[in-house]
């Protein structure tokens, strides 16, 4: 079985992306980066929700990561600062995305009850759909 920690860890990473998508959905400058990433924020959200569902009351984590929160903030700075506020945004959200697949392999490596299992492979595709997005719309950025 994956343990409680680490799909607690898995569950804080995934709030944080629906945090961080829904801020980089309410401050990007183009339309079609606020719709997409309020769509992955919804995305995040239904896996959160699957996660949470695995974990007991007391096994789950309160809220998203301090560290996140940290990152947002600055991140938010950085967007003000910059002549193209998303590629900021883009640029962190691919690095939260490392850190959420990091966290999933994890799980996924350790998982042996059949209902985390279960889960965790239904959810996985999306998460790995959501990191190449960001990798593609980074180094798309990086070619203008």
């Amino acid at each position: 079985m994956s343990s409680a920690g680490d799909l607690g860890d898995l569950l804080s990473a995934l709030r944080d992306g629906v945090m961080f998508y829904a801020e980089a959905g309410e401050r990007a400058e183009h339309a079609a980066h606020r719709e997409l990433f309020a769509q992955m924020a919804a995305d995040k959200r239904g896996a959160a929700r699957s996660v949470e569902k695995l974990l007991g009351p007391i096994e789950r984590p309160a809220d998203g990561t301090w560290s996140a929160k940290i990152v947002e903030g600055y991140t938010r700075i950085r967007a003000k600062l910059s002549a193209d506020k998303d590629i900021v945004f883009i640029n962190e959200l691919e690095a939260a995305e490392d850190r959420v697949l990091e966290i999933f392999r994890r799980c996924l490596s350790s998982a042996s009850q059949p209902e985390v299992r279960r889960v965790l492979d239904r959810i996985y595709p999306a998460a790995l759909a959501a990191h190449q997005r960001m990798r593609e719309m980074k180094h798309a950025a990086m070619e203008n």
